[in-house]
């Protein structure tokens, strides 16, 4: 089943009621509770880091059991942006598609994203702010 607007308005407002519920407002924030998850009405949202050869990239990401990721947050602070994805079966605004053998599903869901630059969002300790991307997040859950 593809996912829809109102769905991604839902997963983003979810990601956002955890955000303020857990009180996670910068990079610092995220670090100190990497490998938690949290359960949701219809999954769980986890947070994690991938390491890379030459930096590492923490997540963030809805996961909906035997459906799909709708939502993920890549935060890359060696290069201070945040890559957004989305997958849905609509096409979202100002989101652009990813072409690959990756970039859609059996559902029809197609994968886009949008990059936030974080780099000049900084906090009163110089950690990398999440204003930006909760400010993105906010939109998301208002889509038509």
């Amino acid at each position: 089943m593809a996912i829809r607007k109102t769905d991604i308005q839902k997963y983003s407002s979810q990601i956002l009621e955890l955000l303020e519920r857990e009180k996670i407002k910068s990079l610092r924030d995220l670090q100190n509770r990497l490998g938690d998850s949290f359960l949701t009405p219809e999954g769980q949202i986890f947070l994690d880091a991938i390491p890379f050869s030459t930096l590492t990239v923490h997540i963030l990401k809805y996961v909906i059991p035997s459906r799909v990721t709708p939502i993920e947050v890549r935060l890359n602070p060696t290069y201070g942006h945040s890559d957004i994805i989305i997958k849905s079966g609509e096409e979202i605004t100002d989101y652009h598609p990813t072409y690959s053998e990756f970039s859609s599903d059996l559902s029809g869901n197609i994968v886009q994203d949008k990059r936030i630059d974080l780099s000049s969002n900084r906090d009163s300790n110089g950690d990398l702010s999440f204003d930006r991307l909760v400010e993105e997040l906010r939109k998301l859950s208002k889509i038509k």
